[in-house]
């Protein structure tokens, strides 16, 4: 199925180039259409916007790699391409703590106290994206905006928790704590799993920025490079996850109370009830190369010089 949908896709992107007819560059130069090989590669921020109450969850680090085609005619442009994305975010478990009863190895009754002193889950992310952009670009500064397509190809999440155990008696006024020997003291535990990512995810993306070779192909319309250097922004128009599952967080080992059994964040919570949108934006920088030198109206512009030249030798 993955293959069918970037096959179907990519024989899109060669009939819609194809169509379009030749025109000016941003200086008004008459030339064909203008066909380049990209690559580019960012950094930036990147998060999931969830309304899960017991978690928060903040920004982390993405980054793309892309190698794609570019055409330019007039003022605007089309992009597309393949590009490999890595996303990640992390969430903060907002609860304090919980407590437990049970009974110890003499038959007596306490409560066990475990106090989180921090609780986070990181998601990670890898997808095979395609970009289809159009945009608008004049004296070196562009525009593009458009909607990219994705399949997840690598997905993983990795929940780990600091915390303190303490152990309280009715009989004893003073908690049992710091007793590494009863299993009172300070401990961290974690637990992976893959991450139930969604199949396709689609977005849509905007990039605004400047191409600093444009004053080079000013100055000498053979100029065959192109540098732009742009800010984008992503914003998911669908769940990144598809779990469909509710079950427990953490809970205690009956057999050793200093571990906690965890579950991965998004592997134990209903992601079809709740919203995990994907966020992402930063910094890009994109090479452009021609493929083909550009196509003035040289035989035209002969052709007048040579008639030019027959009328002046005629009135001569």
């Amino acid at each position: 199925m993955k293959r069918r949908f970037f096959i179907g896709l990519l024989l899109l992107f060669i009939i819609v180039p194809s169509s379009v007819m030749a025109g000016k560059d941003e200086f008004g130069n008459q030339y064909g259409n203008i066909h380049y090989f990209s690559l580019s590669g960012g950094i930036g921020y990147s998060t999931i916007f969830e309304d899960f109450q017991e978690w928060k969850t903040v920004g982390s680090v993405g980054g793309t790699l892309f190698a794609g085609y570019e055409l330019r005619v007039n003022h605007f442009s089309f992009n597309t391409g393949l590009e490999m994305q890595y996303l990640s975010a992390q969430s903060l478990l907002a609860q304090s703590g919980f407590n437990s009863y049970f009974k110890d190895s003499q038959g007596k009754d306490f409560e066990y106290q475990c106090d989180f002193n921090r609780v986070w889950d990181m998601q990670h992310f890898l997808f095979g994206n395609v970009p289809i952009m159009v945009g608008y670009f004049q004296n070196g500064f562009y525009i593009n905006a458009g909607l990219k397509l994705g399949c997840c190809i690598w997905s993983k999440e990795m929940i780990t928790a600091n915390y303190t155990t303490k152990g309280i008696y009715e009989q004893y006024i003073d908690p049992f704590k710091q007793m590494e020997s009863h299993k009172y003291s300070n401990f961290q535990t974690s637990a992976s799993a893959k991450l139930p990512a969604t199949k396709i995810k689609a977005s849509v993306c905007a990039e605004i920025g400047y191409d600093i070779f444009a004053w080079a192909r000013k100055a000498n319309s053979t100029e065959r490079q192109g540098l732009k250097f742009g800010l984008f922004a992503e914003y998911g128009l669908n769940n990144i996850t598809v779990t469909d599952v509710d079950q427990p967080i953490y809970s205690v080992d009956p057999k050793d109370y200093s571990q906690l059994i965890l579950t991965p964040f998004y592997s134990a919570r209903s992601a079809k009830a709740h919203r995990a949108i994907p966020f992402y934006a930063g910094i890009r920088v994109t090479w452009l190369l021609s493929l083909g030198q550009r196509n003035c109206d040289c035989h035209n512009d002969n052709h007048k010089m040579k008639k030019d030249y027959v009328r002046f030798k005629y009135f001569k």
